[in-house]
């Protein structure tokens, strides 16, 4: 008898389990069902900063400062507004002589950027002067002005993005010490104006991953060979991809940081690759020749 009971209860319980199996294979398919029938999402362009190489001159009384407060408050601006920077490490290699070039010289800035991966070089040149010395109370007190000048320098052409300057007076009891505050005042206004401008330049240039495809004419082995490899030096080139040469006309797909407009201007201001002159552009293509 009590066999029987059990082989009851056995049987009751499983004569629920095709309903429950049903339920749960029905609801896996409408979760399938809703999965297939959204619509896909295309994913979003991520956007990178340009990578920054900061060089500065700092002088008090025109003396320089080997301690620069003019270079750790701009790298102090430029990474809280998510520029990454150039290993500090490898800035110190830089000598005096080529800092004072590099502000002068905006070929030779590009130069020194593309030594060091940068995209682009910020070039700061900054002078606190003492123009006042009071004593009230007995207490020396010193007036110092600043003057701080910056560029920012697009290293693939050497192109001046941006230039800006800053003036700051600034008070106090010790004279490196007020020279320092003065230069850190219109250091930090400099660097606003600047980090301003790039993102302006950003924002026309579009500093995001594209793919462009180069039809090149008049071309042969050796001269795309010279431009891939002149390419392939740009910060800004992610990849280079030679497709074909046939008939003296090449297909070079290349994927970059920017547009078919930034690289077509890199095409033409290229100086450490062959002579090309841009006869067309679209937005993923770019027509162009080989000059003899």
């Amino acid at each position: 008898m009590k066999y029987l009971c059990f082989i009851l209860a056995i049987s009751f319980l499983l004569s629920f389990l095709p309903f429950t199996c049903l339920a749960q294979d029905v609801g896996n398919s409408l979760v399938t069902d809703n999965v297939i029938a959204s619509p896909e999402i295309p994913p979003l362009l991520v956007q990178s900063n340009p990578r920054i190489m900061i060089i500065t001159i700092e002088y008090a009384d025109g003396i320089e400062q080997p301690a620069s407060i003019t270079q750790s408050r701009t790298e102090e601006k430029f990474i809280a507004n998510d520029f990454p920077l150039v290993d500090k490490s490898q800035m110190e290699m830089i000598k005096e002589k080529d800092a004072v070039l590099s502000f002068s010289d905006p070929n030779k800035a590009a130069a020194l950027g593309r030594n060091y991966g940068a995209d682009i070089v910020v070039v700061v040149e900054a002078k606190s002067d003492l123009v006042d010395t009071t004593q009230p109370y007995g207490v020396s007190v010193f007036a110092y002005e600043s003057n701080a000048v910056g560029k920012a320098i697009k290293v693939d052409t050497a192109e001046v993005i941006t230039s800006h300057s800053s003036d700051a007076v600034e008070r106090g009891g010790g004279r490196i010490p007020t020279a320092n505050k003065a230069c850190e005042s219109a250091v930090l206004t400099l660097a606003d104006m600047l980090i301003n401008d790039i993102n302006e330049s950003i924002k026309s240039e579009g500093y995001e991953e594209t793919a462009v495809q180069i039809v090149l004419a008049n071309a042969d082995y050796a001269k795309v060979k010279a431009l891939v490899k002149a390419l392939d030096e740009q910060r800004s080139i992610k990849a280079v991809d030679e497709r074909s040469l046939e008939l003296n006309v090449a297909i070079i797909d290349v994927e970059l940081l920017g547009n078919a407009d930034s690289l077509a201007e890199l095409l033409i201001t290229m100086q450490n690759g062959p002579v090309l002159r841009v006869t067309g552009k679209t937005q993923n293509r770019i027509d162009a020749e080989f000059v003899e």
